[in-house]
């Protein structure tokens, strides 16, 4: 009731996980514990790993600000004049750099040198955060994300097409077509995590993406 915008399949399409996100931060899980984390329904078929206790995750949050195991190497990435992360982004999501540019500007934050030169970046949203940190991502990032879902059809990065399916109303679809804002939240997280100088631990083996 209290996230109107998830009404609209292509929204929900649009979003990807931040979906998800977005209604657990309305409506935080009465859960006991100090932290949150996401997955996907397709994690299985990207990495076979799995925490196998909360202490696992406790103790990772012990001395770390995050827990990540969706990390890919990004190192040898090179696309134009961009590097790392932002040469991968970029090849995989033509156009996604300018955008993200015009994003930061208006919002004031920074494109930091490290989207470039860090070998490892973490994707997938497959992460567990302190609740107190993912308030603060999520603080940080909605107004960013609604400034997006309002000039969707403004810019032609976000005009991403949508499958008829879901113009119909019938289902989501499992292909790219649609989710341009998606791969631009996912990148946001990045930006958000290295800008806040965290201290991410990578667990688990690379996953295939």
């Amino acid at each position: 009731k209290n996230c109107p915008e998830l009404e609209d399949p292509a929204v929900r399409l649009a979003l990807t996980e931040y979906a998800a996100f977005l209604h657990l931060w309305r409506n935080p899980p009465g859960d006991g514990d100090d932290w949150i984390g996401f997955t996907s329904y397709r994690q299985l078929a990207k990495t076979p790993f799995r925490f196998w206790s909360k202490w696992q995750i406790r103790w990772a949050l012990w001395r770390h600000d995050g827990v990540g195991w969706g990390f890919h190497g990004v190192r040898r990435h090179q696309e134009g004049p961009w590097r790392g992360a932002a040469a991968q982004a970029e090849k995989e999501h033509p156009g996604i750099m300018a955008f993200l540019a015009i994003l930061a500007e208006k919002f004031e934050f920074e494109i930091p040198e490290r989207f470039c030169t860090d070998r490892f970046v973490l994707f997938a949203s497959y992460w567990v955060l302190p609740k107190k940190l993912f308030s603060a991502y999520m603080d940080w990032s909605w107004p960013i994300v609604a400034w997006c879902l309002a000039h969707r059809n403004d810019y032609d990065f976000l005009r991403n097409p949508l499958p008829r399916q879901v113009l119909d109303h019938e289902r989501l679809s499992s292909s790219n077509q649609g989710k341009n804002l998606g791969y631009v939240v996912e990148r946001l997280f990045i930006l958000w995590y290295i800008n806040s100088n965290l201290k991410i631990k990578r667990i688990g083996p690379p996953p295939r993406f």
